[in-house]
């Protein structure tokens, strides 16, 4: 195990940043997740902590250890692909042999070491096959028992999981946390999906645009977000913007939506984010905040989702579960809609851009 640190690390390409200034100090045994949208320079952080870009400028360390300069093959870090980049003219047992080999590991301590990674990926029974005689779930495990036999310092993951279907993606994110827990093995795991964020994550680190948004627990991200890009980006979520007027934002339409006192100045430019979870949907004529018409219902499994019309041009989505007494409306008709602005985040728009 290793505690990894990143100094004020940079990236640029002539004068674009595409990493500005990136700071965190990630603890041993721990898995955290690098997220953000397309271009945020997730991945570009990863490359750099594995070795395979230089730096623009900062500092990488491991184990206290600066490491900014080391080539990769010194670095002792596990790298699992998100194409999984296995030989295809190599057995399973030859592909997580292949870095051993490299290190100098033969005869009775080579076998030891495959078979014990294989056992730990469940995979022993086909160590004897191709790549392509494996479904992508099983190439996928191939790849991180190459990854751990090595017993790196660290593991890096670049979107391990994004080619593979929505079920086995769900059950390898278990497995993949297990295994993580059970080595002990320090972990950076890059990935655009929030959902797998939350799920495998110990922390989380939020990037935009070259730059840490948050840094926090994946609870701590979801119930207090630093700012409004973090609000909206984690989680389902409306979004409004209005001036503060008498204690509530003027949304368009007439509408208007109270906040804590507190919140901003008076005629202060604010936003709010609003989870879908955090609206009830009640029937017409019921004590609601706002008053609406349901245009479109979607059934997702245990939950409903809607989407009202408030007003001209203004609308909200909300979700309940489906079994409730709130999940039988229909396209047409009218509704109540109960906002819980104690759970919406609410800013001034200057202050809470984030991105």
């Amino acid at each position: 195990m290793a505690r990894l640190e990143l100094e004020q690390l940079r990236k640029s390409y002539g004068q674009v940043d595409v990493v500005d200034g990136v700071s965190l100090a990630i603890e041993e045994g721990e898995l955290v997740s690098l997220l953000g949208p397309s271009g945020c320079g997730k991945t570009t952080i990863l490359r750099m902590i594995a070795g395979l870009l230089e730096p623009s400028g900062g500092c990488i360390r491991v184990a206290g250890e600066d490491i900014t300069r080391t080539p990769v093959a010194r670095r002792d870090i596990g790298l699992v692909f998100q194409s999984y980049a296995l030989f295809p003219h190599m057995t399973v047992f030859e592909n997580v042999a292949f870095g051993l080999r490299r290190r100098g590991v033969r005869g009775g301590s080579l076998t030891t070491r495959v078979e014990e990674a294989l056992g730990m990926v469940q995979l022993a029974h086909l160590a004897d096959r191709f790549p392509r005689q494996l479904s992508g779930g099983q190439q996928q495990r191939v790849a991180l028992a190459r990854a751990i036999a090595p017993r790196p310092r660290l593991l890096l993951f670049d979107e391990p999981l994004s080619n593979l279907d929505a079920q086995l993606r769900d059950r390898m994110q278990i497995e993949l946390k297990q295994l993580q827990k059970e080595l002990g093995i320090t972990s950076v795991f890059v990935t655009h999906d929030q959902s797998e964020a939350m799920s495998i994550s110990d922390r989380i680190c939020i990037l935009a645009q070259g730059r840490i948004q948050q840094f926090s627990s994946p609870e701590a991200i979801y119930r207090d977000p630093a700012n409004a890009f973090v609000a909206t980006f984690i989680g389902r979520s409306n979004r409004y913007a209005g001036p503060l007027r008498d204690g509530s934002i003027a949304i368009g339409g007439g509408l208007a939506l109270p906040v804590r006192p507190g919140e901003a100045a008076q005629g202060t430019e604010v936003e709010a984010v609003i989870r879908h979870e955090d609206i009830g949907v009640l029937p017409a004529g019921a004590d609601g905040g706002l008053h609406g018409r349901v245009r479109l219902r979607s059934f997702i499994g245990s939950r409903v989702q809607y989407v009202a019309d408030l007003a001209p041009g203004v609308e909200i989505v909300a979700e309940v579960d489906a079994a409730g007494p709130s999940g039988g409306f229909e396209p047409g008709q009218e509704v109540a809609l109960k906002i819980d602005m104690d759970r919406a985040f609410v800013a001034p728009v200057a202050a809470g851009a984030g991105a």
